[in-house]
């Protein structure tokens, strides 16, 4: 199967109930990379992993997501890493209702996000070769956007 791409952008955002559904063929190249067995080592390397936070910060929510889930499938129940893999798809998902406004639901998941965050000591910790503070700044503007539409 050919390695996913990273320059990779699906045809168009997908928001439940406005725009149609991705085949899910599309994403099966990056859930081809994800096989049993491979450590954090591996999965913080992998094309999914960069993939999916390059679509969350390009604002595709729905795609982040569908691409980072089988990342954090594949890491240990209670790590650091799929804590930090779970806050980056609550970010993803805060992208996607944004899209869809409904700021109150993507400020709540900004705020879930971070939390998980929190509980690996907070931002700048390095986990799967990122830093956290990546991710918080990244929320800090997603938050600024939303909250004058309140």
């Amino acid at each position: 199967m050919k390695r996913p791409d990273l320059n990779w952008r699906p045809p168009h955002v997908y928001l439940p109930g406005q725009s149609d559904r991705h085949d899910a063929a599309l994403f099966a190249p990056f859930h081809a990379e994800i096989r049993p067995g491979l450590t954090s080592a591996d999965l913080a390397g992998c094309r999914s992993w960069a993939l999916g936070w390059d679509l969350m910060e390009a604002g595709y929510g729905w795609e982040a997501h569908e691409v980072l889930e089988p990342v954090w499938m594949a890491l240990p129940e209670g790590s650091d890493e799929r804590v930090f893999v779970q806050a980056v798809i609550q970010g993803a998902n805060a992208t996607l209702k944004a899209r869809m406004d409904r700021p109150k639901a993507a400020l709540r998941l900004c705020g879930m996000s971070r939390a998980l965050v929190d509980t690996l000591g907070g931002p700048g910790k390095v986990i799967l070769g990122r830093d956290s503070q990546r991710l918080i700044d990244w929320l800090d503007r997603v938050e600024g956007q939303l909250e004058g539409e309140l």
